[in-house]
């Protein structure tokens, strides 16, 4: 799997690529964010870890917290 990424920092740093990676593997797990499914007399439950696909969990929030910008100014023309 490879993530592309055109703004910010030259090398994107390790942590923000692994938040990345998991979104998109919990999105391949379950893309159609089922809880469950059956088909005749197979069933499959899946994990709450891929019930919640596309969302920042708050351990991702907690990891990319530190690159957010909390100061900044405005100036009106």
């Amino acid at each position: 799997m490879r993530v592309t990424y055109s703004h910010g920092y030259e090398e994107i740093p390790d942590d923000i690529v692994g938040v990345c990676l998991d979104l998109a593997s919990a999105t391949l797990a379950n893309p159609n964010r089922l809880r469950s499914e059956q088909v005749g007399g197979i069933s499959i439950t899946h994990t709450v870890e891929t019930f919640g696909t596309g969302s920042l969990t708050l351990d991702h929030r907690r990891i990319l917290r530190a690159y957010r910008r909390t100061t900044g100014s405005v100036s009106l023309l």
